[in-house]
C-alpha cells in the first residue's frame, strides 16, 4: 500500500502495540498520516513517532475519545440543566476484548 501513489493518507486503526512502526513506515513513505489512540504504548515509541513526523513534513492526525462531540457535550447540558434529574448510578460495559486497548484505562 505504501508504494501505491494513489494513496496519500494512512488510517492506523490497528493494535496498540504495532501503531508506531506502521506510523513510521507510513510518514516515512511520505503519507499523511491518522493515528486513533493511543499513539503508542510505550513513550520511546511516540519519541520515534514524534521524529518521523518531523523529519517526513506530513500532516499527522490524532484521534482521542469521542467526550467532545455534539452527542456527549448534549447529555452534560442536559445534566447540568436538571431536565434529566439526579443521576444514582452509571453503568458501564467494556464491549471489547481486552487486547484492543480499551483495557488500558479500564484495568
Amino acid at each position: 500500500m505504501l508504494e501505491d501513489p494513489s494513496v496519500h493518507w494512512v488510517a492506523v486503526n490497528s493494535p496498540n502495540a504495532v501503531h508506531a512502526s506502521q506510523i513510521i513506515a507510513s510518514l516515512e513513505s511520505g503519507r499523511h498520516v491518522f493515528c486513533e489512540k493511543p499513539l503508542a504504548p510505550k513513550f520511546e515509541d511516540c519519541l520515534k513517532v514524534r521524529d518521523a513526523l518531523l523529519r517526513s513534513g506530513c500532516k499527522f492526525f490524532f484521534g482521542l475519545v469521542l467526550r467532545s462531540s455534539q452527542f456527549y457535550r448534549r447529555i452534560k447540558e442536559l445534566l447540568d440543566s436538571g431536565e434529566i434529574g439526579e443521576i444514582i448510578s452509571f453503568e458501564f460495559n467494556e464491549t471489547l476484548p481486552f487486547q484492543h486497548g480499551g483495557f488500558i484505562m479500564g484495568d
